[in-house]
């Protein structure tokens, strides 16, 4: 952490800046979404921020529209993104036209964190998340869905190897026409 801020176990996000020859000193975004407790950010083309935070107790997920180079008060994703419980992990399509996240939920296979969709609607609302399914959910958890920039892979976490000395997640990927696939049996 750099001399000057607090060593404790809020986690943040952080911005540093690209100089011509290396980077620059790392420093918490804007004080307007750090609250103390975020993470697992992406950032659309429009610059829309995206967010998990743990500052109404539980993991959900927010986002924070970028207007006149300063990041506006964050929102809480609506629609049945985020529930009681957790929510974290967010990907959002560089269009904004998607938002995958994880989330441990009755729906979710046995139980386990599982990766959901939901889809821009044409009046600017988001769809009721889907869970993804068994090509990509196992019964262990699956988290921090990623699309490769070329958007041909959807990449995620998965620790549905777990073995006495492997109990850690592994990279998995699918073709991102597995986005399709669930958008169109909505």
């Amino acid at each position: 952490m750099p001399p000057g801020y607090p060593k404790n176990e809020d986690m943040w996000i952080w911005v540093v800046e690209r100089k011509q020859k290396g980077w620059g000193t790392p420093v918490p975004l804007d004080s307007s979404i750090m609250a103390g407790f975020e993470y697992a950010h992406t950032v659309s083309k429009m610059e829309t921020l995206f967010f998990s935070s743990r500052r109404l107790g539980s993991f959900d997920i927010f986002f924070a529209r970028l207007i006149n180079n300063k990041y506006q008060t964050p929102e809480l994703m609506g629609n049945g993104i985020n529930t009681p419980g957790y929510e974290d992990g967010p990907f959002i399509a560089p269009d904004e036209s998607y938002l995958i996240f994880e989330s441990q939920r009755p729906e979710s296979i046995e139980g386990s964190i599982d990766l959901y969709i939901c889809f821009k609607q044409s009046d600017g609302s988001w769809s009721y998340p889907k869970n993804m399914g068994p090509e990509i959910n196992s019964k262990y958890s699956e988290r921090f869905a990623r699309v490769s920039p070329d958007g041909k892979y959807l990449f995620f976490g998965s620790n549905r190897k777990q073995e006495k000395d492997n109990l850690y997640f592994d990279i998995y990927w699918i073709d991102s026409k597995i986005i399709d696939k669930i958008k169109s049996n909505k």
